[in-house]
């Protein structure tokens, strides 16, 4: 192992952005106990007093993706206004606060209102981080380190749904908020991205900032490094983010491909099978083992995979990851809406095929964390121009959160009107175009700096 990978600054700056993606995860699986609790009538689970109607609870499901379309618009220039690092202070502060709000909420439409503010601030946070992450790793270890995404979102959730059968809403909310405090607490010991300093002239500043970041780096190397980002930077540096995304060629396929790698896990439907884990897992396998156990168990699963996926990125690649996941969800998927169609149609199931719901579920989590989780955040912060890369992952985001708005909103009423296997097969046939898609369209960038994938992109077909 080189001295620089146990450089604990960057280790540390790394952890404290991808703190944010902890608490992605918990509002990815939020709705799972809190709308459990919203749908009692004991006052003492439901802090709201009375049951959610299923208007209201159509309406608390949907929050989140319909909020991050906002973030992905609100916060896009911040890095570049405010940078990289002041940017996550302001918004881990806003998350905080909004967490503390939630946990004294009394009233489902104050509830709505403070969880979509909480929700803008999570969804803001992972807009600014995989630019953040990239500009301060090196090109060896950059997809490690940004692929982690994926695990500090299984830890997220995993942390959901151990305190769960603890604590009741209010000290749920409280201790949900933690996340943000560490990231303040943490901000001051960290550094402001080197290349945005490099954007705004403070060659000097930016240098100074590898050197701490790069220990043990011979200096001509930083200068080298840096000099090659400042080239890129130079090139462009007339040019507006968006004529950079639209008028340029290697733009266009740089977005093309963001749009394609980050819309793929919105039109899973991984959000939804989150959202409603404990009647997934509940309905289909009447097993004795509580869903709320089964739930940890497929997130510890979902945690180790994920680990695994993120130590070995850097040495097979983005796109054998991104193939295998679209193969292995969409297989997944497609074996969940065969098991319903059968379940649902009162055909004959072997006893011994009861568990299988369980074993697709582990499959759907394997995929999703395979290709669809950590690694689409790094390709997307890998991909897009560096002087356009906070607008492109914006843009990009608030198009996946457009599309799981869309999914969240009909998943309901899909399941109602067509069964739960037409929504497995919904599920099944995104996956299996993005493959393809993927396949003929997105170049590997393992092991390339930025200005060699912009030279790849410019060669790459389209």
């Amino acid at each position: 192992m080189s001295k620089t990978s146990c450089n604990w600054i960057l280790y540390l700056s790394t952890f404290t952005a991808n703190l944010f993606f902890v608490s992605y995860g918990i509002m990815l699986s939020w709705n799972t106990p809190v709308l459990l609790k919203f749908r009692s009538d004991n006052n003492e689970i439901n802090p709201l007093g009375a049951p959610l109607t299923v208007f209201q609870l159509s309406l608390c499901t949907s929050i989140f993706p319909f909020a991050s379309i906002f973030a992905g618009l609100l916060v896009t220039k911040m890095p570049d206004i405010f940078g990289r690092k002041r940017s996550m202070i302001y918004i881990a502060t806003a998350g905080l606060l909004c967490f503390i709000g939630l946990a004294f909420v009394k009233n489902v439409w104050l509830y709505c209102s403070i969880y979509m503010l909480t929700c803008i601030s999570v969804s803001g946070g992972i807009v600014v981080v995989p630019t953040y992450v990239s500009e301060i790793t090196e090109t060896k270890n950059r997809g490690s380190l940004s692929s982690i995404v994926a695990v500090a979102a299984t830890v997220g959730q995993l942390y959901l749904f151990i305190l769960t059968p603890y604590t009741d809403f209010k000290m749920l909310s409280l201790c949900c908020g933690m996340p943000f405090l560490i990231i303040i607490i943490l901000s001051f010991f960290i550094y402001e991205s080197p290349i945005l300093l490099s954007m705004k002239g403070d060659t000097d500043g930016a240098l100074n900032i590898l050197k701490k970041l790069r220990r043990n780096v011979d200096p001509s190397k930083l200068e080298d490094e840096l000099r090659e980002k400042e080239k890129m930077l130079v090139t462009n540096d007339k040019k507006s983010a968006l004529k950079v995304l639209f008028k340029t060629s290697v733009g266009r396929k740089a977005l093309f491909i963001a749009l394609l790698v980050r819309s793929l896990p919105s039109f899973s439907g991984f959000y939804v099978i989150l959202s409603f884990f404990d009647d997934f897992l509940r309905e289909p396998t009447n097993i004795s083992v509580s869903s709320n156990t089964l739930s940890i168990f497929i997130i510890c699963f979902k945690m180790f995979s994920s680990s695994l996926i993120s130590l070995y990125l850097d040495r097979f690649g983005r796109r054998i990851y991104l193939l295998s996941g679209c193969i292995v969800y969409s297989a997944a998927t497609f074996g969940m809406g065969m098991y319903f169609l059968c379940k649902n149609n009162n055909m004959y199931i072997p006893e011994a095929v009861k568990f299988v719901p369980i074993v697709l579920l582990f499959l759907v989590s394997l995929g999703y964390m395979l290709g669809l989780a950590g690694v689409s955040f790094t390709v997307v912060s890998e991909i897009l121009p560096n002087e356009a890369r906070a607008v492109g992952s914006g843009f990009a985001a608030c198009i996946a959160n457009l599309v799981l708005s869309a999914i969240a909103v009909s998943y309901p009423y899909i399941d109602e009107y067509f069964g739960l296997q037409f929504c497995m097969f919904m599920f099944t046939v995104p996956l299996i175009i993005g493959f393809f898609l993927i396949f003929f369209y997105v170049p590997e960038t393992k092991e390339k700096t930025f200005e060699e994938i912009k030279c790849l992109l410019d060669k790459h077909r389209t």
